[in-house]
């Protein structure tokens, strides 16, 4: 079972309206894989992220924006990642809740809507 802090439990009841008052939601992608570079994506860049847990494992696929080709020479492959969603409060700042490791599987660079795009697909084990 995954615990919050308090403020970030109070910020999750806020931005679904158990309060009244609304927060910004926010999510982040963390990719490191021993020998590598750890690499941080947050809404800038993390265009969308399609997330199933489950148990006993987890499937994801993440788009993330690659207009400048900063992605284009990064093979992901077997990268782990950390999927992390949360809540901009304005008092303590950007509070995450991670989510299980997940294994990068799959990657494809692709132009969508006149945008580049780097998709990783990525698996729990």
């Amino acid at each position: 079972m995954r615990s919050l802090a308090g403020t970030n439990l109070e910020s999750n009841q806020s931005g679904v309206g158990v309060t009244g008052l609304g927060y910004n939601p926010i999510w982040k992608l963390v990719l490191s894989r021993s020998g590598q570079s750890t690499q941080t994506y947050t809404k800038t860049r993390v265009l969308s992220i399609g997330h199933v847990e489950q148990e006993d494992s987890g499937i994801a696929t993440v788009l993330l924006d690659n207009s400048d080709n900063a992605l284009t020479t990064i093979d992901f492959e077997r990268y782990k990642g950390i999927i992390s969603y949360g809540f901009n409060d304005p008092t303590n700042g950007d509070e995450y809740s991670a989510t299980a490791p997940v294994y990068v599987n799959g990657q494809r660079l692709f132009s969508a809507q006149g945008i580049l795009v780097c998709q990783l697909n990525l698996i729990g084990i």
